[in-house]
């Protein structure tokens, strides 16, 4: 066996040991339920950090509800469509990130009764109450930064835009007449 034979054969052994804990951490049957759940979680984490319950009209308060209640079933189709490709890709970066011994000590531990409810249930930490508690006030926080980005990106762009006139134009689909016109 030559030596670029060896590499390969050592990369598809690699793979198949990735894939196996990729399949003991989201087993197929579940697997859905699992990322819909931790949907779930961020999106009441996200509810809670925005303060939704705290909207003071309840016509602004209802719509704001009915987004976030409406979520779950519109990323799903998205999710199923991706979590394939997901899966597919977490598998090869465990290839990236561990050795092939290493993923096969992984993979004897991922066999073991704690090592597959570790692997099945790590995400699922994200909604533990502590885990939700500390979310929701770095959401918070995260975003306050990024509304005070926000704006004073979009001051920067309506200065920008005022000093350059004919980027505004462009970008509105118009065109500026040359000097020459």
């Amino acid at each position: 066996m030559t030596a670029a034979e060896s590499t390969r054969h050592s990369d598809a052994t690699a793979l198949e040991q990735a894939q196996a804990i990729v399949r003991i951490m989201f087993p197929p049957e579940t697997r859905e339920q699992t990322f819909a759940k931790t949907i779930d979680d961020m999106l009441g984490q996200f509810r809670r950090a925005m303060k939704v319950d705290s909207v003071p009209d309840a016509g602004l308060r209802k719509m704001l509800n009915d987004q976030f209640d409406a979520m779950p079933g519109l990323l799903m189709p998205t999710v199923r469509e991706y979590l394939p490709q997901i899966l597919d890709a977490t598998a090869l970066a465990y290839t990236h990130e561990y050795s092939l011994d290493e993923l096969r000590h992984i993979r004897a531990f991922a066999e073991t009764p704690a090592g597959s409810r570790y692997l099945q249930t790590s995400m699922k930490l994200l909604g533990d109450p502590a885990v939700a508690k500390v979310n929701e006030a770095y959401l918070e926080a995260i975003q306050k930064v990024q509304l005070a980005e926000r704006e004073r990106m979009q001051a920067e762009i309506v200065d920008y835009l005022k000093k350059h006139p004919d980027v505004a134009a462009k970008l509105q689909g118009n065109r500026v007449p040359s000097s020459n016109e």
